[in-house]
């Protein structure tokens, strides 16, 4: 969901960046490495 808000909606920046810190959090807690990788690679994109 982070992605598309990213790519098609950058006036919904701040929302794409929570659905990035409940997805890592999650994605940490479950050890989902690849998932936690492209997620945190998303943010750091975005600079937060």
């Amino acid at each position: 969901m982070a992605e598309l808000l990213l790519a098609h909606h950058p006036d919904r920046r701040a929302e794409a960046i929570a659905h990035l810190d409940f997805a890592i959090g999650e994605f940490r807690a479950m050890k989902m490495t690849p998932s936690l990788e492209r997620a945190s690679r998303a943010k750091g994109l975005v600079g937060a």
